[in-house]
């Protein structure tokens, strides 16, 4: 990642959005570390770029497969992944409070965290339960939209306390 940031040096783009961490899960990283790396790498990126706003997507629901496969999870290897990933964005949340240039978005309003509503989840999730489906890719797309829209007027609120 660090390599790749060289050749894009001379962009300086106002707001920049990052949805990483997902397969971190599958490494053993746990979510700690990975909070406190996330948040790293939007210093850096913020330092690089000379960015206002550095955009941390929260990680990602998974789920049972329904049907056997490549990344399929079993139960309690989505409701483990689950687990991890709501304590890694309650560590983002928390550890991020005092970096008015990092707004952590979540993507719960477009996407179920949870296993109670896996009829939403079929929709949205490919069979292995990991992957979107063209109607999930375009919740996601909708979800990044209102996070470069949104946020900004949730970094003005970070920042002054005006909103």
């Amino acid at each position: 990642m660090r390599a790749s940031l060289g050749r894009s040096k001379n962009a300086t783009p106002a707001s920049l959005f990052v949805q990483l961490g997902e397969n971190d899960f599958s490494l053993g990283t746990s979510a700690s570390e990975l909070a406190f790396q996330l948040l790293a790498l939007a210093s850096l990126l913020k330092g690089r770029y000379q960015t206002s706003l550095v955009i941390i997507g929260s990680l990602m629901p998974r789920f049972a497969a329904s049907k056997p496969g490549r990344w399929a999870l079993d139960a309690d290897s989505a409701r483990r992944y689950r687990q991890w990933a709501a304590e890694v964005n309650e560590t983002l949340v928390k550890e991020s409070g005092d970096l008015p240039y990092v707004v952590i978005w979540h993507h719960n309003n477009k996407f179920p965290q949870c296993e109670a509503k896996a009829a939403q989840a079929n929709r949205l999730f490919l069979d292995d339960g990991v992957h979107l489906t063209v109607q999930g890719t375009f919740h996601f797309y909708k979800s990044i939209r209102g996070a470069l829209i949104g946020a900004t007027r949730q970094q003005a609120f970070k920042v002054t306390g005006d909103l």
